[in-house]
Parts: C-alpha cells; sequence; structure tokens
C-alpha cells in the first residue's frame, strides 16, 4: 500500500478514520500481514538494527502505518497487534543522549521531526492507544498495559517540546476532550498503583535491610528462614527497580501535562480535579510525613529511588494546577491525607534542600493560604447544609448535588461529577450493572433549581 494513498485515506475522515470494518476474512488477512510486519521490524530493531538504517526510505513507510492501524481500531481490533504497535514506535522513535540504553539514530530523528502525517496524527494514535491498551485479552493483561504506556510515555515525553506535535496535541483536546480526559484518567490510575505499590516494596526492603544488619536479629532465624529472606529480598529488589522506572514516567508524563495550559482544564474538571488532588495529596504525606522514614533503602541509586527528584515532581504538579481555585477546593476537602502540617514540611524541605526555586517556594506557601482558606469557607458551607433533605444529597456520596442528573436506565439521580467520575473506570449504571454512557445522563434541572432555592435560602438567613 503506497503510503501516500494511506495519507488520503486518513485525512478524508479524521474523526473515527476508516468508519466501515472489511469483512471478517479481510480484516484477518490484513491483521496477520501487518503483525508479520510489526514483528520483523521489532526484531530487526532491536537485534539488527543497522539492516533497517540501511533502508530509510522504508522508515516513513512503517511509522505511517504504524499510527494508520493505530488510529484504525476497527480494522486492527487484535489487542496484542495494537499492543505491539507501542513497541514498535518506541523503538523508532528519537532518543536525546541515547535514554534507556538505546542508540540515537538521525534517519528516526528526521522522520519524525519532518514527517507531516505524523506530526498531525501522532499524537491522537499515542493517546487512543493508551486507553486501548487497558484490555489486552491475556492472562496477564493488567502488567502488560504498564509496558506499553512506558512506551507510549516515553514517545510523549522525547516529543515534548516539538511545538507541532504540541499543536497536534491542543487540537485533540478541542475535537476530542473525552479522549484525553479518558487518558488522564488511566494514567493517574496507573500512577496511583505504581506508586502505591513502590512505597510498598521500599519498606518492606527497607524492613530486611534493616533485619540483615541486626546480627543478633538476623542469627535468631534458621538456615531455612535465611535462605526465605534472601530469596524474597533479590525478589523485592527486581520489582522495585521495574515499578519505579514504570512509575516516574508517569509521574513525569503528569507533570508535563498539568503544566500546559490547553490540557491542564482536562485535569480541573469537576469528574477529575478531586481525584488529582487526593492522589497528590496521598503521596505528598508519604514523602513528607511522619513514616517517611520507612522509604530509606541503602544503595537507592542502584533501583533508581530518588525520593527527591519524586517530591519536587509532585510539588511542581500542585503548582502546575495552583492557579485555579477548584483545586485548592478540591485539597481542602480531602480529610484524609491533606494537613496543614505535611505541607508545612514539604516547604521546609524544598527551603532547606533546595530542590524548589524560591519564586516556587514562595507560589507553594500562597497555595496552601488558598486551601486555608477555601477550607474555612468549605467548612462553613457543610455546617450551614448539615440539614439538606436527603434528596439534595447525592447517594453514592451523600454530598449535596450541585448538577443532579437522572441515570436513564435505573432512574437514580446523582450529582454529574460524582457518576462520570464512576463512568470513567467503569461504563455502567452503578445502581443496576447496565451499560451507561456520560452522553445518556438527563439533567434535572427541576430538582437543580430547588437545590439552589434552598442553599440560598440557608445563606440569607446566615447573614
Amino acid at each position: 500500500m503506497e503510503q501516500v494513498s494511506i495519507e488520503k485515506q486518513c485525512s478524508s475522515n479524521t474523526s473515527s478514520w476508516i468508519q466501515v470494518p472489511p469483512s471478517m476474512k479481510a480484516a484477518v488477512q490484513v491483521e496477520a500481514m501487518v503483525d508479520d510486519i510489526v514483528n520483523i521490524m521489532i526484531n530487526s530493531l532491536r537485534y539488527d538494527p543497522e539492516a533497517v538504517d540501511r533502508s530509510v526510505a522504508l522508515i516513513d513507510n512503517i511509522l505511517t502505518l504504524s499510527v494508520v492501524a493505530i488510529n484504525s481500531p476497527l480494522h486492527f481490533k487484535n489487542p496484542y497487534l495494537r499492543s505491539r504497535l507501542a513497541e514498535l514506535l518506541w523503538l523508532m522513535a528519537p532518543r536525546t543522549n541515547g535514554r534507556h540504553g538505546m542508540r540515537r539514530n538521525t534517519a528516526y530523528q528526521a522522520a519524525f521531526e519532518s514527517h507531516p502525517f505524523l506530526k498531525k496524527y501522532l499524537m491522537r494514535a499515542i493517546f487512543r492507544l493508551y486507553v486501548d491498551v487497558e484490555t489486552t485479552g491475556s492472562s496477564s493483561q493488567f502488567y502488560d498495559k504498564f509496558s506499553s504506556r512506558f512506551y507510549l510515555s516515553d514517545i510523549l515525553m522525547e516529543l515534548w517540546d516539538d511545538q507541532h506535535y504540541r499543536r497536534s496535541l491542543h487540537e485533540l483536546v478541542a475535537v476530542n476532550e473525552r479522549l484525553v480526559l479518558n487518558t488522564i484518567n488511566m494514567l493517574l490510575n496507573d500512577a496511583n498503583w505504581l506508586l502505591d505499590s513502590t512505597l510498598d516494596t521500599l519498606q518492606e526492603l527497607h524492613g530486611l535491610q534493616m533485619m540483615m544488619d541486626n546480627p543478633a536479629e538476623w542469627n535468631s532465624l534458621t538456615q531455612e528462614q535465611q535462605q526465605e529472606k534472601r530469596q524474597r529480598f533479590a525478589e523485592i529488589e527486581k520489582k522495585l527497580k521495574t515499578t519505579l522506572q514504570l512509575a516516574n514516567s508517569s509521574v513525569k508524563v503528569l507533570v508535563a501535562l498539568t503544566g500546559d495550559g490547553n490540557i491542564r482544564k482536562v485535569f480541573l474538571r469537576p469528574e477529575m480535579v478531586e481525584r488529582v488532588a487526593v492522589m497528590l495529596n496521598y503521596y505528598l504525606k508519604q514523602l513528607v510525613g511522619p513514616r517517611c522514614q520507612e522509604l530509606k533503602v541503602k544503595n537507592k541509586e542502584d533501583y533508581g529511588w530518588e525520593p527527591k527528584n519524586l517530591l519536587t515532581d509532585i510539588m511542581r504538579a500542585y503548582l502546575n494546577l495552583a492557579k485555579s481555585d477548584k483545586f485548592a477546593a478540591a485539597i481542602a476537602i480531602d480529610h484524609r491525607s491533606y494537613s496543614e502540617a505535611i505541607f508545612l514540611s514539604a516547604i521546609d524541605k524544598a527551603t532547606r534542600i533546595r530542590f524548589l526555586r524560591p519564586p516556587e517556594i514562595q507560589e507553594f506557601r500562597s497555595l496552601l493560604q488558598e486551601i486555608q482558606k477555601t477550607g474555612k469557607l468549605e467548612e462553613m458551607e457543610a455546617e450551614l447544609f448539615a440539614d439538606a433533605p436527603d434528596e439534595f444529597l447525592d447517594p453514592i456520596m451523600s454530598t449535596l448535588m450541585q448538577d443532579p442528573v437522572t441515570l436513564p436506565a435505573s432512574g437514580m439521580v446523582c450529582d454529574r461529577p460524582v457518576i462520570e467520575r464512576h463512568l470513567l473506570s467503569d461504563p455502567t449504571d452503578p445502581f443496576n450493572r447496565k451499560p451507561l454512557k456520560a452522553e445518556h445522563l438527563i439533567p434535572n434541572v427541576e430538582l437543580q433549581e430547588r437545590i439552589r432555592d434552598y442553599m440560598n435560602s440557608k445563606k440569607a438567613g446566615a447573614r
């Protein structure tokens, strides 16, 4: 298939690409051929890269084919093939100074910098595939997705400063914000699991190191018990290296995306902002809270554990989102992890170790002041509306609804941010498990007006 014909076909329909699926026989044949091409290319790039280097004209065609296949899920349904396409793109992506042990190839770099088709459609492909690899159909799909998303995240960060690709990403937000929202939701899910796994593993490793360094405690164990501890030590060392690499990658993408004004608004959507705030609060507490000493391990560089860098990224994510009042309010209502003491401890560390610039530290202080002010207002409103009728409360969170919507299948009424947050991870009605999409929610205007009247009346009576 010629590259020009592919580009014309894709350019003619950018919203859903090749809309009409082929016959089953044709689809299987096409997938089989592309699967062979992808396997040959991956093996060549890993074990005989010079063979690809000698075929510069092939590079553009392979890149185009990969992006078309990713953006055409009706024709290329095989989840394993789609995940392999992420690996192929990663192997061909430019790498500054040979990152991850891969050599820098100027031909690949030139292709990514000059290929107009990639500049227009690659970002769409990255975000689409980031969501699609959630389910691969294999028994190990939960862990497989992390590898594919690592590849995609690495490509994204390598191209992040290219204005053509950044403009393409902004266009994607404008025309398909739902895809970007779903990608961010998956990113937060991954970051949460990976960071949790990392911190749990660090605590276990810390405990084992303390035990081995204590002759009395270690010698009190039988030889069999000591052997079991050594085996476990080797297992968690290997696990820690992997999860840290994946976790650091996810956090770097989080910081980059929140730092872009066009993408930041997606993080600040009502169904998303509380999730981001809770996540950042939890990990800030782990890194500077009273139990942070349990995360100290010997030879931390061997595992890629750099707590100062992780804390820097977490605090920069706060600062990126701090420009919104919604974010400060979301932090204030998180009673599980947020506390003034944790924020002050983070500010103290940033000041002493100097991993943030003085203006950034001042911005963080200002954010804390805004959280304190917002928190007092939230407490006053919670007390003021404590007697709200049950019909005004969201049935899932028991909070006063602001934007009530009716779920068509069950007839239940929920607050829009609450139910949409649920739908990001589970596209079903939580009350009867029937399929449900955000666009199916029905605004309950009459109830919303009654809630507003109630709130206005209570505020007027408090003056």
